[in-house]
């Protein structure tokens, strides 16, 4: 009986010559470079091994390394102002509101800001203009916010100038204005405000330009703010009435009074002589002949807008050469003549505007009576009947003076 070590060589031999046979017959068939592999791998299957290359585990290979992000940039404070100030006031958003609030410095250095028109910038954004502790004019208008979110404008303690016109600035917004210490300009034109805001104005200690035209203010509006220092009140497009003017010809610090557009009489400005007004507008109101002569006489007039207002020749009208300060005149759209010209307008000697435009009846006749007005700086005679021969032979006379017509300007 063979032993067991026997039957394995015996095996091993006959395995042996196996691979040799094949080595010969792969030379033949495929060449001999590649006999090597066809070896191994019969080798691999006689000693029981994977010679794969796909079962060999590949070395690991290394991850991509993850890109450095570089830190942004900071701003500085004057690189955030500089942007900050070339903004066109529609652009401005919460987020630019926040870059200053955020940067002391850069919040420091604005005064001014304009959101004219602006969509972008909400409540959260106006309240972080508290921040900016140097700013003392706002602009706002046509700014669409509803009332309850433009209250927060009464936390914004350094402003000064607050222009609301054409918002949606009601009496509960005035009443959280008047908080603001010292606020001394706000335009309220065009908005909802009515007679009932009186009170929080009257509040205002410091107001001295206030702008109420389009709103629902009245002669209980004019009452009520008599105490202020006002300088500057427009009450034009408004439900004020003569009494409503005899209570502001009381405010002696008024230097300009504007009531156009409204249905006060001439006879509301009985008294107005004494008062200091240099400003007056009462264009496209009943002024008439009792309003011409009540002015009579009053040294304080520099500007007198009588647009539409009566102006006819009567000798109660005739009243320019006695206010001894006047420099601009607008007469335009009246009944005045050629005549009227030569009663009227000759020998003005500060007037720099005269304003006569659409008043038909002139001719190049009356623009001769105003060859002496060597201070006239400006004259209107659009839709008048001045011909352009009769403007040339004016601007001969008064060469500094530039002449409007309806073919140009001489």
């Amino acid at each position: 009986m063979k032993s067991h070590a026997g039957t394995v060589l015996q095996r091993a031999g006959k395995e042996a010559m196996m691979v040799a046979i094949a080595s010969l017959l792969l030379c033949f068939a495929v060449g001999c470079e590649q006999v090597g592999k066809v070896v191994d791998d019969v080798k691999s299957e006689v000693a029981g091994t994977p010679t794969d290359s796909s079962a060999v585990p590949n070395p690991p290979v290394a991850a991509p390394a993850a890109p450095v992000m570089e830190p942004a940039k900071t701003k500085s404070p004057e690189e955030i102002v500089a942007r900050f100030t070339k903004m066109a006031s529609g652009d401005i958003t919460d987020g630019d509101i926040n870059e200053l609030a955020t940067s002391p410095q850069a919040a420091a250095a604005i005064t001014q800001i304009d959101l004219t028109g602006n969509r972008l910038v909400s409540r959260a954004g106006l309240s972080q203009l508290t921040s900016l502790g140097n700013l003392v004019s706002l602009k706002m208008v046509s700014f669409e916010m509803g009332p309850s979110d433009l209250a927060v404008l009464g936390e914004i303690k350094s402003v000064k100038e607050l222009l609301l016109s054409a918002t949606r600035t009601d009496d509960s917004v005035i009443a959280a204005l008047s908080a603001i210490p010292h606020l001394t300009k706000l335009d309220l034109s065009s908005t909802p405000v009515t007679s009932q805001a009186a009170g929080s104005l009257s509040k205002i200690s410091e107001l001295s330009d206030l702008n109420l035209s389009g709103t629902g203010s009245n002669d209980q509006t004019a009452a009520l703010i008599t105490a202020l220092p006002l300088r500057r009140l427009d009450f034009s497009k408004t439900q004020i009435t003569g009494l409503g003017v005899q209570e502001l010809l009381r405010i002696e610090s008024l230097e300009a009074l504007n009531v156009s557009f409204t249905s006060v009489p001439g006879a509301a400005w009985k008294g107005s002589k004494s008062s200091n007004i240099k400003e007056l507008s009462v264009s496209s109101t009943p002024f008439g002949i009792e309003g011409f002569d009540a002015i009579k006489g009053m040294k304080s007039l520099e500007y007198l807008n009588v647009y539409a207002s009566g102006l006819v020749e009567h000798k109660a009208a005739n009243i320019f050469r006695t206010l001894p300060n006047l420099r601009i005149l607008n007469a335009g759209n009246n009944a005045v003549t050629d005549a009227g010209m030569e009663v009227f307008f000759k020998g003005l000697k500060k007037i720099e505007e005269l304003h006569l435009g659409h008043n038909a009846a002139i001719s190049d006749r009356g623009l001769a009576a105003l060859v002496g007005t060597k201070s006239l700086r400006y004259l209107d005679v659009t839709g008048t009947n001045c011909t352009p021969n009769g403007a040339a032979a004016l601007k001969q006379k008064l060469p500094d003076c530039k002449i409007a017509t309806d073919n140009g300007t001489l």
